[in-house]
This record gives C-alpha cells, sequence and structure tokens, in this order.
C-alpha cells in the first residue's frame, strides 16, 4: 500500500452559507481556529488560508485541488436539503439528516471514502 491509499481524517467546524451556485463556507479547527474561508459565485471560487489564496473556475474545481479528490458538490448540496440526489460512486444515507446527521460513501473511485456530517441547529 502507497501513500494515496493510506487513510486519511479531516475533523472541522464548518458554516456553509449560499447554494452549489454562490455562496460562502468557513472552516474551523475543532477549538475555533480559522484553517480557510471559500467563496464562489459564476466562473469563479477561491480559498484563503493563512498560508496562501487561490483561485479556480468553480467550487468543484477549487475542492479537487485543495483535497485531491472530486467531491460531488452539486449532490451534497441537495442531500443537505434531504433531497437525496444520485452522485457517481457515491451512496448518501440521509436516514438521520432530522437528527443532525448525514453519512455519504464514495465508492468508486478507489480509494473508498466517507464523508460524515454532524450539523447542528
Amino acid at each position: 500500500m502507497d501513500d494515496s491509499d493510506a487513510p486519511r481524517s479531516f475533523t472541522a467546524h464548518f458554516e456553509l452559507q449560499g447554494t452549489a451556485r454562490s455562496g460562502s463556507l468557513e472552516l474551523s479547527t475543532p477549538l475555533g481556529t480559522l484553517l480557510a474561508r471559500l467563496q464562489w459565485s459564476a466562473g469563479e471560487a477561491s480559498i484563503e488560508t493563512a498560508q496562501e489564496r487561490r483561485n479556480a473556475p468553480s467550487l468543484e474545481s477549487l475542492l479537487r485541488d485543495v483535497t485531491g479528490e472530486a467531491l460531488p458538490v452539486d449532490a451534497l448540496f441537495d442531500w443537505l436539503m434531504g433531497v437525496p440526489t444520485i452522485a457517481s460512486g457515491w451512496q448518501a444515507d440521509l436516514q438521520q439528516l432530522e437528527q443532525g446527521r448525514l453519512n455519504a460513501t464514495r465508492t468508486q473511485p478507489h480509494p473508498p471514502a466517507t464523508l460524515r456530517i454532524l450539523l447542528n441547529p
């Protein structure tokens, strides 16, 4: 197994505003330190961290650049609204959404990935 197959984990608090088309996202550590601020609108997206500012043509491409993974942005926003949208290679479990939990698993492409979101009111 090479390093790309090694399990990785990331925990952050987030504040999300907007839609898949335009909005903002702030990520912070569990202790409250700001990790990154993302903003996006039609045709542009940016991320600002303590180390850098990076731009991309879309939120999806920006997240792929930053995380190294393709995330189903449109489907993710739908899942957060309780809409069971199909995303290629992903399976979302919305059964606990009313309790503030969203789980999604990527089976393809390899390696598998799990996205767990805990929502606060």
